[in-house]
Formats: C-alpha cells, structure tokens, sequence
C-alpha cells in the first residue's frame, strides 16, 4: 500500500518530513558528479540533497536561535563522500551526522564506523534520513547519541558499521535541540588511532587511490584507514587521486582505441548504407522515443471538457456537419475517430481542413490526425510533403518528418533514420541507450540533423544526468549564438533528449558525445 505523505505525517506525527524540488534534486545531481565511481557519485547525490533540506529546516526553526552552522567547505565534502556515507555538521559546541539512506527497511539505524571511532569525526548526535528520491521528501526518523551507539550500539566487524535498533532511537528532533541547550553530554571516550609515518601514507595512497567500483574503506584495517581519513590534507590527496587514476586510465583506454572512420551520411542520403552498417547503425522507418504527447499540439482543456469520448457518434457527426470553429472541428474529428476509426465525416472535415486552411500548424495536426484515423490517406501524405519542401519553420519540419514517418516510412521526402546501440558500461556503469541520428534535406541544399538519445524501452527513463553534446570537426562544442555550448542532459524522467543541427553537404564533419559522469561515448560523423 502507498501512502501519501500528509498521511504518512499524520501516522508519524513526531518525526521531521521534508519535501525538496525538482530543481533541487537535479541541482544535487549536477553537483556530484566529481568522484570516481557510480557509488560514490550517488552517495554524494544522496548526502547533498539531506544536508541542503536539514540546514533549511533548521535555520527555519521558529525556536531555532543557536549559533551559526560550520558546514565543510564543498571541495572537503567530496573527499568524505568520495569513502563514507555521512555529513557532518556543527553549531557552537555541538556536532551531528547526517546518515542518508533509500531502504524502506527501518528496523535498524547504521553508522559508518569512521562517525564513530575517529576521534576528530565524532559528534554528539547521530540523525537517521530516509530518502524519497520517486516523490521527493526526506523523513528524519529517529537520532540517536554517540554515547548510546557506543554502549547499546550492535558493531559489525565485516560491515564496520554500529546498528540501532529503531525503537532505540528518539522520533523527536526537537528534544535533541532541547538536550543540547542542557549542555547534556552525548559522548564518549574513544581510542586514540596510530600515527603513521610518511612511507605508511604514501604506500595506503597508493594502494587506496586506484580506482574502483566501490569504496576502498574496508580494504585495509580500520586503525590505518581512520588514521588515514583524519588527517585532512591525507583525505584530500585520497580523492584526488583516485580521480587522476581514473583519468588517466580513461585516457589509456582510449589511446588503446584504434581511430575510428567518420561515417558519410551523405552515402545514406543516396540509399548507400554499406559504410554505416558496418560501423554498427542500423536504418529504421519510424523516429524512437517518440511519443503522442510530443506529436501532437495542445488544446484547451474546457473544450475536450465538453466533448467527452463517451459522446454519440449522431452528436458527433451533427457537430462536424454544423460546426464552423477550427478547433472545435478538429476536437470533434479527433473524439469520432476514438469511437469509430475511420468515420467518413470525420476524414472530410480533416481532409477539408488540409485543403483549404493555411495555417501550417493546423494544416500539420489535421494531417497528423488524417493519417491515425486513415492509414495511408494520400491528402495526409501530400499535406505533409507539402510542408517538408515549404516551411522555413525548423519545428514544423521535424514534426511532420515525425508524421510522415509514421504513415508513409518509405517516403523520401521524410530523410532517413538511423540508430546505433551505445553501451556505456565503461567503468561499471551499467546503462545501455541508442542514438537515433535523423537526416532531413532541405529546399535550400542543406541538411538537417537530428540526434536523439533514448532509453531502450518505451517503459524506461535515461539515467539522471545522461548528456548529449554536439561536437564540431576539430572535437570542440558546437557554440550557439550565446556562446553557450550545444548539449541537452536529461532530467528524472526522459525517456529521450535531442538536438538539432544544420550541416552543408559535402565535407561538414560533426560529432555526437554521450557523457554519463566520467563516462562519455563520442560518434564522429561526416555529411
């Protein structure tokens, strides 16, 4: 059973709910990019978005009137996210930890060992965070003391983590504000960690810095690894480095890369398609990703309001006999071919609509209507050529290419498609996608390029942060006219991004770069 979340506030009445943005959320992601692994990346995605919503309620307190918040500097909260799961965060005498997780599961509460044992890293209170990432809230569900985690705490040698069970743990944040005024000791004494010398540090860097899908925290024991966290400017080079081992293993494998071949889309212009096959594309009739939503215009939702599906097909066919308002015809026409596909009046008025309106954005949805009711319809099809070889509208074009494509495939006013397979499972990142790259000739030589990326399935979404960018001949951006690179990055719920480019046959050289965190997957192209 789902619940709401002003239900779940009503059953947990005790406990701190708090929504976050879609901006927000995206904002996190944007800003964790910077680490080595998948893991770390949305460990920092995760402990972002807690810390960033904690700090605003708590600064938003009404009985809130305590000293400033000391939060790590941003280029500080990387090395730690880099490793550990956590943000610290202190105000006059006070520190706590932020511990974020996603499991619906909260029988227990677990504690990184490093907020607990590394004596400069230990704080007074501990907060467990449960993230909503599908409806965007975070519940702040019990903390709980050092002193308890410590003397109560489960300790797993394995995980090195400390467990709570979560009837031990305090729902009410409020008392924690209230015991930190009575200057009520949370901690305990914990055991001094071992120095180490500079060849121990230069050795641990070595080992630990090398990249890797995980976190290396419990590759060696936790008295050198503590030790080695505690001291910033150690923890620093730690991050640093495996991100420089990333690269630079990156850049190997790339150099081990034999150079590829540009592939001459303008033979695919001229049904040549031996080149592109073997460079691993494939030609398709229809444009992927495409969705109904995208194809057709909005209309107001007063009218669809007043006819309803469930309308007769007599009050219908009255209407489109009677009717002399445009957007009502087509409402009409649209709501008759749902009850009775193909209904003879409903083709007139659309096929009379095609022949005697103008207006390009009519003319184009009464064509792309035509053409669901009556597969095949030659106005439709006449109607929409008729738009690829006239419009100057860059919109308008790529939509009735998209239309085209779906009732005429075959029709070579409507260019060609192809799609590639893109595997980006370098550096274990498990998603796979397809770029669709569309050729349409214009009236005035030149060649319009459309390139999509889309999920596999019409079911899925690309991964958070997936980025297109186009490239021109020497592997720079593409700049726009605001200077701004060329790029579109897909948000929490895409199921495809696109962009449009204009290229001059023959010779104009251009590239498609897919980039998912340090992960990027480049096809050069040539027209």
């Amino acid at each position: 059973m789902t619940f709401c979340l002003n239900q779940l506030m009503t059953v947990y009445p005790d406990q701190l709910w708090s929504e976050f943005s879609w901006e927000e959320q995206d904002q996190a992601w944007r800003q964790a990019q910077d680490h080595s692994n998948d893991a770390a990346r949305w460990n920092a995605y995760l402990n972002n978005l807690c810390m960033k919503t904690f700090v605003t309620w708590l600064e938003e307190e009404p009985d809130w009137e305590g000293p400033s918040l000391v939060l790590p500097h941003p280029s500080a909260l990387a090395g730690f996210w880099e490793v550990v799961n956590g943000t610290a965060i202190t105000f006059g005498l006070t520190r706590l930890v932020l511990i974020p997780c996603e499991t619906d599961d909260l029988k227990e509460f677990y504690v990184p060992q490093e907020w607990v044992d590394i004596p400069d890293w230990v704080a007074d209170y501990y907060i467990a965070v449960q993230v909503n990432l599908e409806n965007r809230w975070l519940r702040f569900w019990g903390y709980t003391t050092h002193r308890q985690l410590k003397q109560k705490g489960n300790y797993d040698l394995i995980a090195q983590t400390y467990s709570l069970e979560h009837e031990d743990l305090i729902e009410d944040l409020n008392v924690m504000l209230v015991t930190r005024e009575l200057c009520v000791e949370a901690k305990v004494a914990v055991k001094a960690l071992p120095s180490l010398s500079s060849t121990e540090v230069e050795k641990l860097l070595a080992q630990l810095g090398q990249p890797s899908p995980y976190s290396p925290r419990l590759d060696v024991s936790f008295e050198q690894w503590g030790a080695l966290l505690a001291n910033d400017e150690w923890r620093q080079r730690l991050y640093q480095q495996r991100l420089a081992n990333l690269k630079s293993e990156a850049e190997t494998v790339q150099a081990d890369v034999p150079s590829k071949r540009r592939v001459n889309l303008s033979l695919c212009l001229q049904g040549n398609f031996v080149e592109a096959i073997k460079s691993g594309w494939q030609m398709v009739e229809e444009f992927l990703g495409t969705q109904e939503s995208n194809l057709a215009f909005s209309v107001g939702s007063g009218l669809r309001a007043n006819y309803p599906s469930s309308s007769s097909v007599a009050d219908l066919t009255n209407l489109l006999c009677t009717s002399h308002d445009e957007e009502v015809l087509w409402i009409a026409a649209e709501h008759l071919a749902q009850i009775a596909p193909g209904h003879p009046e409903a083709v007139k008025v659309l096929t009379n609509l095609l022949r005697t309106n103008q207006d390009e954005r009519i003319r184009l949805r009464a064509a792309h209507g035509l053409g669901k009711i009556d597969p095949g319809n030659q106005d439709a099809i006449n109607a929409l050529v008729a738009l690829l070889r006239s419009s100057q509208n860059e919109e308008i074009l790529w939509i009735a290419a998209e239309h085209l494509a779906q009732i005429d495939p075959s029709n070579p006013a409507g260019g060609i498609r192809l799609t590639k397979l893109i595997d980006l499972e370098m550096q274990l990142t498990p998603h796979s996608v397809e770029l669709l790259v569309a050729l349409l000739p214009k009236a005035d030589q030149e060649v319009g390029i459309l390139l999509r990326v889309c999920a596999i399935s019409e079911q899925s979404y690309l991964p958070l942060g997936l980025k297109l960018i186009a490239l021109d001949e020497l592997g720079e951006p593409v700049l726009l006219p605001s200077e701004e690179p060329l790029e579109v990055q897909s948000g929490k719920a895409d199921n495809y991004i696109q962009l449009h480019l204009t290229a001059q046959p023959p010779g104009d050289q251009f590239s498609a770069k897919i980039a998912l965190g340090d992960v990027s997957i480049t096809e050069d192209l040539v027209i």
